[in-house]
């Protein structure tokens, strides 16, 4: 391996702040946040979500795919996977054997519905092209077919941390020489089940969210995709590193972390362990920061105990995207590339009164000359995965 780690050639992103890298930047240079009203999801809910404002019909056009013959999973999933295939110059007959890792929560969650509604009142209607996209791997496979993906594909759904360990999946077959290029990354769409378990738990923000703030009350759900293209070619310029990267697992509790956030703090300290860096070398933590009481509380104890008084630079970009889930770990790992290439450390956005303590979470977008980033993903179940991201 060369001496950044695992070459990362190309990234693609669609979230509540753009549809492709561009718009993503401006809205992250602006802090322009994508949460509003929902529009296109149907749900009794009246809550706030970062949704993604393109309807399926418009991304199936986009696409050239037939519209209404696939799901919103797959459709975002293909849009910012197809941007990360141009931006890293894949040509068709690499693509036919280039690796594929998807991950995903919600699958075809959406359109099930669809089928169930008329299915339960007359078990001879129903269409089933509805159901039969509702497993995880079923957008995987569609967003392959539709871009001539035709390597080894797998989908891993380890809920809120399941993008960051399509990423270190895909690095780990780069390293053991299974795979010479890997397209990993997350997709999921917002959908009515989702909104109503997340209701269920009573950690559902009213409100646009507030992360790392005093009084903050719950998280608002968004959508979105994110995909990086890893590579083994050492000829190929580097869009930057992955240079660390580590799972543990808390092993808690099904939806919340233990108060010192263990699981996190073990990942951290691996990732960085792997990566061969100090805390002191990481300029920038993009932090999982949902905003509900629990995980903010138990993510910045953890962080306290690895860097001690010696605080990085730190934020949460929720507050722009809602928590979009699978598609997390991967949107924020491109949003902490983009602030490498940059030069800039993410605001925490949404920030009111900052949590006792901890007021030095950033307010604003700040210049750094940083050469690492952190990024957290931490999942249900205490599943925590961590990715370093390293300057090109």
């Amino acid at each position: 391996m060369a001496h950044g780690r695992v070459r990362i050639i190309g990234m693609g992103a669609v979230s509540a702040i753009g549809a492709g890298l561009d718009a993503t930047l401006e809205s992250l240079r602006a802090g322009r946040s994508g949460i509003g009203d929902m529009r296109h999801c149907v749900s009794h809910l009246g809550v706030p979500v970062g949704e993604v404002d393109l309807t399926d019909m418009e991304m199936a056009r986009e696409l050239g795919m037939e519209a209404g013959a696939h799901g919103r999973t797959t459709l975002l999933a293909t849009m910012a996977a197809r941007e990360a295939i141009e931006n890293a110059g894949l040509d068709t007959a690499s693509l036919g054997k280039t690796a594929l890792i998807s991950a995903t929560t919600t699958g075809g969650m959406r359109e099930t519905p669809l089928f169930y509604a008329p299915f339960a009142d007359d078990n001879g209607r129903g269409r089933l092209r509805h159901a039969w996209r509702h497993p995880t791997s079923n957008h995987t496979d569609e967003m392959a077919e539709a871009l001539g993906i035709g390597g080894w594909r797998t989908t891993i759904s380890t809920a809120c941390s399941s993008g960051a360990n399509a990423i270190m999946t895909g690095a780990m077959m780069i390293e053991t020489g299974m795979a010479e290029t890997v397209i990993a990354g997350g997709a999921d769409s917002l959908c009515a089940f989702t909104l109503g378990g997340f209701n269920s738990l009573k950690i559902l923000s009213g409100d646009a969210c507030h992360p790392l703030s005093e009084g903050r009350d719950g998280l608002n759900l968004g959508e979105g995709a994110a995909y990086i293209v890893m590579t083994a070619d050492d000829s190929r310029k580097a869009t930057g590193w992955l240079s660390g990267w580590s799972n543990a697992n808390d092993a808690h509790h099904q939806t919340a972390m233990s108060d010192e956030g263990r699981g996190c703090q073990k990942a951290m300290r691996e990732a960085m362990k792997r990566a061969k860096v100090t805390p002191a070398e990481i300029g920038y933590i993009n932090l999982h920061g949902t905003a509900t009481p629990n995980n903010d509380a138990t993510e910045m104890a953890a962080i306290e105990s690895v860097w001690g008084g010696e605080m990085p630079l730190f934020g949460s970009t929720k507050g722009l995207t809602g928590h979009t889930l699978a598609a997390a770990g991967a949107l924020e790992a491109v949003f902490c590339l983009l602030g490498l290439r940059e030069g800039v450390a993410w605001a925490s956005a949404g920030l009111t009164t900052p949590m006792a303590g901890h007021t030095s979470a950033l307010r604003e977008n700040k210049a750094t000359e940083s050469e690492y980033a952190l990024s957290n993903s931490l999942g249900f179940g205490g599943n925590c995965t961590v990715l370093i991201l390293r300057k090109a």
